[in-house]
């Protein structure tokens, strides 16, 4: 049991403190993620950096398919382009790595920063979860990404503003976690929450 426990809560069996305080907070879940981006961020540079004559043709072909509506085009800058051909391999890697990365949740409950910072994601009343558990939330929770990873790749923009409009409201969900309930808007479809390794029970 975890021993950092809201001031009124010390001194009380596991058993009489309300689920909604054992599981984590904001703090800790925003800490996974900024650990899961970075690590994620690094991995892809090298990759990318491997792989960047392989994928450049791939790229190239994007980008003209990008600026096929986009009236003088030829006189776009240089240095637009370069960007544009940067921010497109970054999200091609990128979106590759993030999604095998987040794919760790699926079958353990937690991402790498989640790992490192000991917690995991559970049935919301504390007990430990499953793979179709995590699955669902996993769905939920990375939609707006494997949306616009696609409209990416097939260059289809009306995907990437879908995506957009269910990135607003997974954002806004995210903030939800700071209620007293701790739950995402994707945790409370799901019915999950994330908790101390060491709270979940069987």
């Amino acid at each position: 049991m975890s021993t950092d426990l809201p001031i009124g809560y010390n001194g009380m069996e596991p058993a009489e403190i309300p689920i909604e305080e054992k599981r984590v907070g904001f703090g800790k879940r925003l800490g996974a993620s900024v650990l899961n981006f970075v690590i994620m961020a690094l991995i892809s540079v090298v990759i990318g950096l491997a792989l960047n004559s392989m994928i450049e043709p791939y790229v190239q072909e994007l980008i003209a398919k990008q600026l096929e509506d986009v009236p003088n085009a030829a006189d776009i800058p240089e240095f637009a382009t370069t960007f544009m051909r940067l921010s497109i391999s970054f999200g091609l890697v990128g979106g590759c790595i993030g999604i095998l990365m987040s794919l760790l949740e699926v079958f353990t409950g937690a991402s790498v920063g989640k790992m490192i910072l000991g917690i995991v994601v559970a049935h919301e009343n504390g007990k430990r979860g499953t793979v179709s558990l995590w699955a669902l939330r996993w769905l939920l929770k990375h939609l707006d990404s494997l949306i616009s990873f696609a409209g990416l790749i097939l260059a289809i923009k009306a995907l990437s503003n879908t995506s957009t409009g269910i990135l607003v409201i997974y954002v806004v969900g995210c903030f939800m976690v700071l209620g007293a309930r701790r739950q995402g808007f994707h945790d409370m479809i799901a019915k999950t929450a994330v908790f101390e390794k060491e709270d979940i029970t069987d």
